[in-house]
């Protein structure tokens, strides 16, 4: 897939969902150099914890925190390496919420994100992108 750069995006939101799709989105998205020269922001929602956690709970939340943030280095090493400006956030609270919210802070014309191939019960966060969000959404459908 060929893109003219007046197709590009400027800037565009990833969002990822944890799931194995995650991979199979952002190889596609590199490969097909969608992203080029666009100013990328990669967002991981994680859960929140509780004001007043113990301290257990805190470092173990400090712990996740870091294990994601390396493999999602990982991750988006392939996005990175297609000329596309890229930053990592990880953000605590609601995937929906926490997506709309950076979106409108950062202005992206393209909110992106994968379709898991079965979603049973309750609507997929694709789905709920693809709905709520103010600009053009691509959904990347993964096997």
């Amino acid at each position: 897939m060929h893109q003219e750069a007046d197709d590009l995006p400027n800037s565009a939101l990833v969002v990822l969902s944890g799931s194995k799709s995650d991979q199979q989105m952002l190889q596609w998205l590199a490969e097909t150099g969608m992203l080029t020269g666009a100013q990328v922001t990669v967002l991981t929602v994680l859960d929140e914890v509780a004001p007043g956690a113990p301290a257990s709970l805190l470092e173990l939340d400090a712990r996740i925190r870091e294990e994601s943030a390396e493999r999602e280095r990982r991750l988006i090493a392939p996005l990175a390496g297609s000329a596309a400006r890229v930053h990592h956030e990880i953000r605590s609270g609601h995937p929906l919420r926490e997506s709309m919210e950076l979106a409108e802070q950062t202005g992206c014309d393209l909110l992106v994100t994968a379709r898991p191939p079965i979603r049973r019960g309750r609507r997929a966060l694709a789905e709920e992108l693809a709905h709520e969000a103010h600009c053009s959404v691509l959904i990347v459908p993964t096997s």
